[in-house]
């Protein structure tokens, strides 16, 4: 079974993907820290990496709209998050396509990948890997207003793969 430390003690690169196929295959470049993400383990049978994490309300970025400041507190403490890397090679530029577009149910969401989940006592909340910035953003899509991107809860978890990786790291949370 693969943990989530034994991912990210794996080094970026480790998995050779074309990823000029999966460019053309999504229609856009790829940020590198989307590549970094993919590029380190092929998790077979095992459907994802499950781990758990502490961080306070302070070590996250500022909600976009004050809003949803309050949501700050159902992503803090100790919760579960999931991570999606590749399971298999076969088809891996569909399967990167698909983490673009299945959990959109059609809308533009912009160019977002869901990269996994974190499970708080209101429901999953989502990690997508915005290609554009690189950050790493939660969104509650179960909010209600699921078609319109910006009508949800949502805000930046990390401004980067290597602070996504930092903060959900069990040696850095075990305070």
């Amino acid at each position: 079974m693969i943990t989530f430390e034994d991912f990210i003690r794996t080094p970026n690169g480790s998995i050779q993907l074309d990823w000029s196929l999966v460019e053309s295959t999504v229609g856009f470049n790829i940020h590198e820290g989307l590549k970094n993400f993919y590029s380190r383990v092929i998790c077979n049978e095992q459907y994802s990496i499950e781990g758990k994490y502490f961080l306070k309300e302070t070590q996250f970025s500022k909600p976009i709209k004050d809003e949803y400041d309050s949501w700050l507190s159902l992503i803090s403490g100790e919760l579960y998050f999931d991570l999606h890397p590749l399971r298999t090679l076969e088809h891996y530029d569909r399967i990167i396509q698909l983490a673009f577009t299945r959990w959109t149910g059609g809308y533009n969401m912009g160019k977002r990948a869901l990269i996994g989940s974190i499970y708080a006592d209101v429901g999953d909340i989502l990690l997508l890997f915005n290609n554009d910035s690189g950050a790493i953003e939660w969104n509650d899509p179960g909010y209600g207003h699921f078609e319109i991107y910006e009508n949800n809860p949502y805000g930046i978890f990390a401004d980067n793969i290597d602070q996504f990786y930092n903060k959900l790291s069990t040696k850095r949370n075990s305070i």
